[in-house]
């Protein structure tokens, strides 16, 4: 058997188990619970034909998303989802032997990229009320620090960082020649970007994604935002044609229509408080995140709960090994019609303990 390489020899990746998945309610991966129709079919309703047998051209929407980001289209690149332009930070900018600054837990695959390059990964672990560890992931940057990776809000804990605290960061990085990447995959939940600070900084990277509130998670399409010479770096590791065209058209519609995104967020938060009342009035208090999640506190029963939960249909996140989350369910939450669903399962299966 031919041997791959030394960092893939050392990885071990959670097979995926998508078809454990279907036909469920999917609370575990924060994506939307209701589709848009309407979207659907007044997209493929104009698609031309043409769109599946031309290569795609970024140009005209880079072009539009450049207007409503007021930048320039050089300081976009278009990406397979947020998790395709966290690939490309780590592919220019990390090597082997180099160390990587990760508050932790988070998005898994910072991890995994840190590991593909051969990185060091000095992980910072959150505090015990899960409030963002500022002062530590400082003393941590250092001369062989390369990457900084951001997630804000942060999943699974749903922390934010503060804006004074994430500035100090970057220019902590840039003493040592780091850069700094800030994903922000659930914006349309929180209403805080920080994309003046990409285009003002030379070391920093914005993510976003269409897969959260947007609902385009089975299109794969998201973007980084930065100055031009980081994104000319990443682009030069991305495959010719990364996104499908297909995509491209239905990015751009849900961003002529974003009022549509910004009413679903509205709902999120009406589901988080609905579930606020319904869980506590179970003994199930709840933490409300930052995100389309909320935190159950489930005991030490939490994880057969997750599995219960799961032969009756509903996945939601747990197994986490922070000491502040292993008793807690992560659940996605969606409109009050979607989580008076999820509760009456929820409460039949306490019930039956």
């Amino acid at each position: 058997m031919i041997r791959p390489r030394a960092p893939l020899r050392l990885l071990t990746r959670t097979p995926l188990t998508e078809y454990a998945r279907r036909g469920k309610m999917r609370l575990d991966k924060n994506e939307r619970l209701v589709p848009d129709a309407a979207l659907a079919r007044d997209v493929l309703r104009a698609v031309p034909l043409r769109v599946l047998t031309e290569y795609p051209d970024y140009g005209p929407f880079r072009a539009f998303l450049a207007r409503r980001l007021r930048c320039r289209p050089d300081n976009l690149l278009l990406t397979a989802g947020s998790d395709g332009a966290i690939k490309l930070a780590f592919e220019a900018y990390v090597d082997r032997g180099d160390e990587v600054v990760l508050p932790s837990p988070s998005f898994a695959m910072f991890g995994v990229y840190a590991a593909l390059a051969g990185a060091r990964v000095r992980a910072v672990p959150f505090a015990d009320d899960l409030s963002f560890p500022t002062e530590k992931v400082l003393a941590a940057i250092g001369r062989r620090t390369k990457l900084v990776p951001i997630a804000t809000p942060n999943n699974p804990t749903g922390t934010e960082i503060d804006d004074g605290d994430l500035d100090r960061i970057v220019r902590r990085a840039a003493r040592f020649g780091a850069l700094v990447l800030v994903d922000e995959a659930y914006y349309y939940f929180t209403r805080r970007t920080h994309r003046a600070l990409a285009l003002r900084h030379d070391n920093v990277v914005l993510t976003r994604t269409f897969s959260k509130a947007l609902g385009l998670a089975g299109l794969r399409i998201g973007f980084a935002c930065g100055r031009p010479g980081v994104i000319k770096n990443m682009r030069k590791c991305q495959p010719i044609f990364e996104v499908n065209g297909l995509a491209l058209r239905f990015a751009e519609y849900v961003l002529r229509h974003e009022p549509r995104a910004w009413a679903y967020a509205a709902q999120v938060e009406e589901g988080k408080a609905y579930l606020g009342r319904a869980l506590g009035a179970l003994g199930f208090p709840v933490r409300r995140a930052a995100g389309n999640f909320i935190l159950v506190e489930a005991g030490s029963g939490a994880a057969g709960l997750a599995r219960r939960l799961a032969d009756r249909g509903v996945t939601v996140g747990s197994g986490y090994t922070h000491p502040s989350l292993r008793q807690k369910l992560k659940v996605t939450v969606g409109p009050v019609a979607v989580m008076r669903r999820f509760v009456s399962i929820f409460r039949r299966v306490v019930g039956s303990r």
